[in-house]
């Protein structure tokens, strides 16, 4: 997707299914909670475009309600399509 595709309130999620057709293991919906430079990851101080985003959904369930903050275009690569809810 293109990081200017991702918004806030939006949920999202990578690819369902593995290279072989059998669910991945590492599936993910994430909702993208909040936006703005506050939301920048501590590793990469330079980059203002950032988001926060819970995990809504997961194969693992342990991972559901985890929060975590990345920038727009790492969560853009990441994500293969919005979910409608």
């Amino acid at each position: 997707m293109k990081a200017t595709e991702i918004k806030k309130g939006h949920t999202y999620a990578n690819k369902p299914e593995n290279k072989k057709g059998k669910p991945s293991a590492w599936y993910q919906e994430r909702e993208v909670i909040d936006e703005g430079e506050h939301c920048k990851p501590l590793s990469n101080g330079k980059v203002k475009d950032c988001i926060r985003y819970r995990v809504t959904a997961a194969t693992s369930q342990g991972s559901i309600g985890h929060e975590a903050n990345i920038t727009r275009a790492a969560f853009a690569a990441w994500a293969v399509n919005e979910v409608r809810k």
